[in-house]
């Protein structure tokens, strides 16, 4: 069986089961060995391990491949996450005037009402152009 080059961002399972997510791959030892080899392995993050806190580094050379890190986000969006909204304070952390403008977005948003910034505003017309019918009018 050939095993699957490693690249970054891939999710793969280490020889003692852990999880982790690769940062860098074929990375190669700065030193030799006695023996004069340099060695290559692969750098990452533990995502899930019985023995190490999740988000530490991760070395080694042997890791079984499983699907890459966009794919994972995509069955993710699939089953219904949201991984597009983009992060917002908390209104604790907000000013009462900046609470207040969020509120009203949201509240535009849901009636979906159109905010003043995009609404033409036509000015009454007067004099001989009020007389004269418009040419949506004709």
């Amino acid at each position: 069986m050939q095993q699957a080059t490693v690249r970054k961002g891939d999710i793969g399972v280490t020889e003692n089961g852990d999880v982790v997510v690769i940062s860098r791959a074929d990375v190669q030892s700065d030193d030799v060995d006695s023996l004069g080899r340099v060695h290559i392995f692969h750098v990452g993050t533990y995502l899930r391990s019985n023995t190490v806190p999740v988000g530490s580094r991760w070395s080694g050379k042997v890791v079984r491949v499983v699907l890459h890190a966009s794919e994972l986000l995509k069955l993710a969006e699939s089953d219904g996450y949201d991984l597009s909204t983009p992060a917002e304070k908390p209104d604790s952390e907000l000013t009462e005037v900046q609470v207040l403008q969020r509120q009203v977005a949201q509240l535009q948003a849901a009636l979906k009402v159109p905010t003043t910034e995009s609404q033409v505003i036509q000015r009454p017309r007067t004099g001989v152009a009020a007389l004269q019918p418009r040419q949506s009018e004709t």
